[in-house]
């Protein structure tokens, strides 16, 4: 699903919690009441209802007659592989700029 036409204009980062799970995905609500719909897939392996989780996930339109916004999570390494092989605004990656997502994540920086 990761390719080199995915962008950082492409993830929404979510925080919600999961709220029921279907066979085939996770039905969430975030803190504002808004709900999602989170499909299933090797990104959401440690998901279970009544856990609050943020993530990067990809948003998609699926349905033939109505149409429904679809989250598909992505991995630290499909994040990373994305930051690293997609340029930004000014013709930069993230990478190139010297940051990464380790030194996003440090506490030290805060």
């Amino acid at each position: 699903m990761i390719n080199k036409d995915i962008t950082l204009k492409d993830l929404t980062l979510l925080r919600c919690t999961i709220t029921e799970e279907e066979k085939d995905c996770f039905k969430a609500k975030d803190f504002s009441g808004n709900k999602y719909v989170i499909m299933k897939n090797e990104a959401e392996r440690y998901f279970s209802v009544g856990e609050d989780r943020t993530f990067f996930a990809l948003k998609r339109q699926e349905g033939l007659m109505f149409k429904k916004d679809v989250y598909y999570p992505i991995t630290n390494e499909q994040y990373e592989y994305i930051i690293k092989n997609n340029s930004g605004k000014n013709g930069k990656t993230l990478g190139s700029l010297g940051i990464s997502l380790k030194s996003l994540k440090s506490s030290d920086n805060v």
